[in-house]
């Protein structure tokens, strides 16, 4: 008797931790079982005691026993054992056991018939984490769609989803007339899945958004969305959802009335409606979704220009965004230009961007006024804006040219001062506009500079008076602005003969081979009247870059009949390595004339080009000098049997001209 008291005791002190009053209400922290190995617990499972096989399952999953034998041993407790707590025990093992749960499915699919729904959950979850290989479960499962719990019904749902069995649709489609709005719900985020929503779809979600459980409401809204139904209905569920009494639901209404309403009247007044909210964030969702409609949202512009109105700035700020991309009446207008006298900074640099947009609403003119009226402003950003506005609103500006240029000779801020040139560039190209970006060619900051030049190619022949200020600065410049000056140049084109000489310097002072290019391109802007820069860019026809080999080909191309002293270079050119280089060097030799007898030879040589296009050019070209090709007759009439169709065919043109 001594002895088997003695081993009770024991035994006890094992298996409760210290301090336990009762093995029901012992410690379940993890630690409370690692002290045991799997082995000890696996016994355990066997105990005549209820708390003790309960207590083993506990350590194996703590332990995360999951080999077979442990397996094995509690899916027989799983259906064998009387007592409740014990087999949800089991359920719970063989859940986090996964696809190790696999070699038990004779003992999940008997529990399937358990009395306890939550051993049935329990085995319907662990047939699901066993993995699609499972085999013969669609059967069960689907008898479990009638299960008198809801529970069960909801896990059979969700396990012949994601076990995908045979004829899931037609399962899940019948599962929607289950009398649980959450099984319903489950049904029908399955069949989103696979065979996207079906015909009954809208019936079960506005059950399900007239449900008072909050939860039931949420996974409808996240349905409607799932489901991409952008049909009259589903607007008109989401349109009611934005009156829900949960933020959540109505904030996902909204995003998903900008997503699906696609501009719809109705999907516009409702979101419209939604920005008066007393809820801040729905509120902010509604502007925001306005915002993403872009032009779409034009319905709800006396909304939003209310809005402008309201006392807190942050509204303000969202009107503005959402009223940017719409158009606007004159009382309309009137409301944003109340905005550049607003107290709050932000809200008046917003402003600005509103009034950037109002080209082509007949407010062009009132708008620059109000914009030249923020030059002065005290914020710089403010300041900036207004100059990008005037610079957006164009040649509608002009009329501001002069607060412009009067602002630009105040200005501090080196950036406003690039915002303020870049605007002057885009006024009318008048002589004042001149005047100013070439004053801004000395700024003290480099990209003032850089755009002031950009400015002035930009008004190209019109700028003509400023070639004498871009030479200038050419010496004494470098890097970009150095570029920027050489590309203006360009810009105004023949009327920037007199630069034709520095041009010519720059070309054979530089080593940059792209700075050499972007000069050449220059001089091929202004064209014939660049004659005297031919030497400098037959240089160009021996440089060790292919890129810059064509380059000057084809600027002798644009001086034309003026660059015939190049005809020699070209020649040669016109058997380079580099086909690009051919094709550009015969080009120049039609452009330039061919009555030199070195321009006919070199073109008559071209028809035996590894290039079918350099040899039809060829061909075609010598077909547009007429009688001064006569010489490559012979090498024509020998091309008329060429590989290339289109070559023969060119070919043929050009012997029926030189023999007429």
């Amino acid at each position: 008797m001594r002895f088997g008291i003695g081993l009770l005791v024991v035994f006890a002190s094992c298996a409760v931790p210290a301090g336990a009053a009762d093995p029901n209400e012992a410690d379940d922290a993890d630690a409370a079982y690692l002290g045991k190995s799997a082995d000890y617990w696996r016994d355990a499972v066997k105990s005549d005691i209820t708390w003790l096989r309960w207590r083993s399952i506990r350590g194996l999953s703590a332990l995360q026993a999951f080999d077979a034998d442990s397996v094995q041993s509690v899916a027989t407790t799983l259906t064998t054992d009387k007592r409740v707590r014990v087999r949800i025990a089991a359920g719970e093992y063989l859940v986090a056991a996964g696809p190790k749960a696999a070699t038990a499915m004779k003992e999940l699919l008997a529990a399937l018939s358990d009395g306890e729904p939550t051993v049935r959950q329990l085995a319907v979850e662990a047939i699901e984490r066993s993995g699609p290989a499972v085999k013969d479960v669609a059967e069960p499962l689907t008898k479990l769609l009638g299960d008198k719990d809801e529970g069960v019904r909801v896990a059979a749902v969700e396990a012949l989803t994601a076990l995908n069995v045979p004829d899931l649709s037609a399962k899940l489609t019948g599962a929607l007339a289950d009398t649980d709005v959450g099984v319903k719900l489950k049904a029908l985020r399955g069949l989103i899945a696979t065979d996207g929503p079906p015909a009954g779809a809208g019936k079960v979600l506005e059950e399900a958004l007239a449900d008072p459980r909050v939860h039931i409401r949420r996974v409808a809204i996240e349905l409607l969305g799932l489901a991409q139904d952008d049909s009259d209905a589903a607007i008109s569920l989401l349109v009611t959802a934005l009156k829900d009494a949960d933020v959540a639901v109505q904030t996902e209404a909204v995003q998903l009335l900008a997503r699906l309403g696609g501009g719809s009247a109705k999907a516009i007044a409702a979101l419209a409606t939604a920005t008066k909210s007393p809820t801040r964030s729905l509120r902010f969702g509604a502007l925001g979704a306005l915002a993403a409609l872009d032009a779409a949202a034009q319905p709800a512009a006396p909304t939003l220009v209310e809005h402008l109105k309201d006392p807190d700035a942050a509204v303000r700020l969202a009107a503005i965004a959402a009223l940017r991309p719409l158009v606007l009446d004159a009382s309309q207008i009137d409301a944003a230009l109340a905005l550049l006298a607003d107290k709050d900074a932000e809200v008046k640099a917003d402003a600005v961007l509103l009034l950037h947009d109002l080209g082509g609403s007949g407010a062009e003119a009132k708008a620059a006024t109000a914009l030249a009226n923020l030059l002065g402003d005290p914020s710089a950003i403010v300041r900036a804006r207004a100059a990008v506005g005037l610079g957006q609103l164009g040649t509608a500006a002009s009329d501001q040219l002069g607060s412009l240029t009067k602002a630009l000779k105040a200005e501090p801020n080196a950036d406003v001062r690039q915002a303020m040139v870049a605007a002057v560039g885009e006024t009318a190209p008048t002589a004042a506009a001149v005047t100013a970006l070439v004053g801004a060619l000395r700024d003290r900051d480099a990209t003032v500079r850089l755009i002031a030049a950009g400015g002035l190619g930009g008004f190209g022949a019109d700028a003509k008076d400023a070639v004498p200020a871009l030479v200038a600065e050419l010496p004494r410049s470098g890097g970009e602005f150095r570029a920027g000056l050489v590309a203006a140049l360009g810009g105004i084109g023949p009327d920037a003969k007199d630069a034709v000489g520095p041009l010519a310097t720059q070309l054979r002072g530089s080593k940059d081979a792209e700075y050499r290019q972007l000069v050449a391109a220059a001089l091929g802007s202004i064209g014939p009247a660049a004659k005297a820069a031919t030497p400098a860019v037959v240089v160009m026809l021996k440089d060790k870059e292919p890129t810059v080999r064509r380059a000057g080909a084809y600027v002798l191309a644009q001086i034309g009949s003026g660059a015939t002293e190049a005809i020699p270079a070209l020649a040669n050119l016109s058997r380079d390595k580099d086909s690009d280089v051919r094709e550009a060097a015969i080009f120049a030799l039609g452009e330039i004339g061919g009555d030199s007898p070195a321009a006919v030879k070199a073109l008559a040589a071209a028809l035996k080009d590894s290039e079918a296009d350099n040899r039809r050019r060829a061909a075609k070209v010598l077909g547009q000098l007429g009688d001064k090709a006569k010489a490559a007759l012979p090498e024509l009439k020998a091309a008329v049997k060429d590989s290339s169709g289109v070559v023969r065919e060119a070919v043929k043109e050009a012997v029926e001209k030189l023999e007429k």
